[in-house]
């Protein structure tokens, strides 16, 4: 070799400190490149060389007259055209909270928490600068007898069934019945999670009784991950889905009632306009009004339904 010979560094070293360097500057927007020579342990001109590799990769890092990185991050042409693993890795939390999102349920993980992974994947995916400001209000729910879920301990309780839900582990349970303080202790498999007209529900899977029933996250007194994976069967699947399509809203009592009411022209236009059941049948009259027949479980449910009508209807 020849005496100006230079040994190359490790192009995975490069690679994983030019991504640490973007996850960093992702993460905190007013970080220095003197702050990251200094965590990366190399010297400030390193870091330049870093942020080449990335704009050669079509990462455009942009920077204020303070010298600190800007959150959102410019990606030229190329990069846009990328395909969205090559510019972006999300933890598993991430990755879970991204999910739970976009399947509706919005009571998980605190707001600037989601507004860092909502910027991330955002400039991930080479979108335009996002004024998130305008954003807000846009869209909103009107929920007006919500459950609330703002307290510590009932997050702590979320998050490890969260967790337990993506690992598929078995868990320990506290749960207090509707009607009364008394509790009852249980061992649980998690199996889906949902949210419906602001309350948090969850289908369990119990091994010992074999069967299936739901939780709502708010009457969970104490919840522990037992550390013990359990067997996902499409079975329990399958019986999960039976009972949502039997429920009337989300309960199934395993009773199937036949209901029949006529409304009157009054209301009939808003009857109309909804799906109360996937099984309804509808029938409209010359007067106006129309005879709603469904059929369906959870007689509670039904019955205050049938009650908030007044005398809109009759059998």
């Amino acid at each position: 070799m020849g005496k100006n010979y230079k040994p190359r560094p490790d192009l995975s070293i490069t690679l994983g400190n030019a991504l640490f360097m973007l996850r960093r500057i992702l993460d905190s927007p007013t970080t220095t490149k003197e702050q990251l020579a200094e965590e990366m342990d190399v010297h400030e001109r390193t870091v330049r060389r870093y942020r080449k590799t990335l704009e050669a990769a079509g990462f455009h890092l942009e920077t204020d007259h303070h010298g600190h990185f800007k959150r959102f991050i410019r990606l030229t042409p190329e990069a846009r055209r990328s395909e969205p693993l090559q510019m972006i890795t999300l933890r598993r939390k991430e990755l879970t909270l991204l999910f739970l999102h976009l399947a509706g349920i919005q009571s998980v993980g605190d707001t600037a928490t989601r507004q860092r992974l909502w910027e991330r994947i955002h400039t991930a995916m080479g979108g335009e600068i996002v004024d998130t400001s305008r954003l807000s209000g846009m869209l909103t729910g009107f929920d007006k007898a919500y459950k609330s879920y703002d307290d510590p301990d009932t997050r702590r309780k979320i998050a490890t069934l969260v967790n337990a839900l993506y690992r598929h582990h078995t868990c320990r349970v506290v749960y207090r019945a509707a009607n009364s303080d008394a509790t009852s202790t249980y061992k649980i498999e998690p199996y889906q999670m949902f949210e419906f007209d602001g309350g948090l529900y969850c289908f369990v899977h119990q091994p010992y009784h074999k069967n299936v029933i739901m939780l709502a996250v708010e009457r969970i007194v104490e919840i522990e991950d037992n550390d013990e994976e359990f067997v996902w069967k499409k079975a329990i699947v399958k019986t999960i889905e039976e009972k949502k399509a039997r429920a009337f809203r989300v309960m199934d009592d395993g009773e199937l009632l036949k209901v029949k009411l006529k409304f009157t022209p009054a209301v009939a236009f808003y009857v109309k306009e909804r799906i109360w059941h996937p099984s309804q049948k509808l029938t409209q009259h010359k007067n106006g009004g129309v005879t709603l027949e469904f059929e369906a479980s959870g007689k509670v449910e039904i019955e205050r339904w049938i009650n908030s009508w007044g005398r809109m209807w009759r059998l």
